[in-house]
């Protein structure tokens, strides 16, 4: 179905403004980025779930026009988008993984330096201060995804497996592993009281999914690791050895001065 036969159905079914009762969105008919205007006659209410749609296929038949994408990555981003109003929306996970990559190549594209304006790039060279990162953390927290958002982003990860992983065959380079690691040790929203599983256990219901999952990932022909069992596994032979700061994994000849086999002991506060 293209954007104008979507449009089209509703206006035949219900017309401009049909909606009485219930949760509604104003969309205009012809986007303002391609000289829509704000006339009565180029507006339509939708239902949450109807305006996705509308802007979902907006951006799927005009690809180079990246304001409509934009506004298809804020409906499944934004704070104000229709993913976080505690609306229950029927959406398939394949137009929403499509969305997905949609609205992200239209961000890429949006921030690329030749795209942004001197103000904003002024702003750039600037980290945030300590207060406004503590805004958008605040405005985060208690933040709740509907269920069948929940659902169409856990079918859409499904199929990020194997071969159809992003990183599949690629590796983190040492100086990007160092980055990430130094990040997570300075967040302070994964430590202590501070981490979202802190004075929390797995339910046995849950450790049993874990478990089935973790079976079930390492029989996959996909897995990498598929078949890699006793000599053919590249950790085969390889030990713990720790110099009081990290941990490794090496040949027992490969050993860097300075370490010592065992595990590093974590410290007990």
């Amino acid at each position: 179905m293209t954007y104008n036969e979507f449009i089209d159905s509703i206006l035949e079914s219900r017309g401009r403004f049909g909606i009485t009762e219930g949760y509604k969105e104003r969309h205009h008919i012809i986007p303002r980025c391609l000289n829509g205007s704000d006339e009565k006659n180029n507006l339509i209410d939708l239902y949450a779930n109807e305006h996705f749609i509308a802007h979902y296929l907006l951006a799927k038949e005009n690809p180079d026009e990246y304001k409509l994408s934009f506004a298809l990555y804020a409906m499944l981003n934004l704070e104000s988008g229709i993913m976080h109003r505690k609306i229950n929306l029927d959406i398939d996970p394949y137009i929403y993984e499509d969305a997905r990559i949609m609205a992200a190549k239209a961000v890429s594209f949006m921030n690329s330096k030749e795209n942004l304006s001197e103000e904003r790039l002024e702003k750039l060279k600037h980290p945030k201060s300590e207060i406004h990162k503590q805004h958008i953390r605040e405005a985060l927290i208690g933040r709740e995804i509907p269920e069948r958002t929940r659902k169409a982003v856990s079918e859409s990860n499904k199929k990020r497996i194997g071969e159809n992983h992003p990183m599949w065959g690629k590796k983190y380079s040492d100086e990007w592993r160092n980055h990430i690691s130094k990040a997570l040790k300075n967040s302070p929203n994964i430590k202590g009281e501070n981490h979202p599983m802190y004075g929390k256990h797995h339910s046995e219901e849950t450790k049993e999914k874990i478990r089935i999952k973790n079976r079930i990932n390492s029989s996959d022909e996909k897995n990498p690791m598929y078949g890699k069992t006793g000599k053919n596994n590249p950790n085969f032979g390889k030990h713990r050895y720790n110099n009081g700061i990290k941990e490794i994994s090496v040949f027992d000849d490969e050993v860097p001065e300075g370490f010592i086999r065992g595990r590093l002991k974590k410290k007990i506060n």
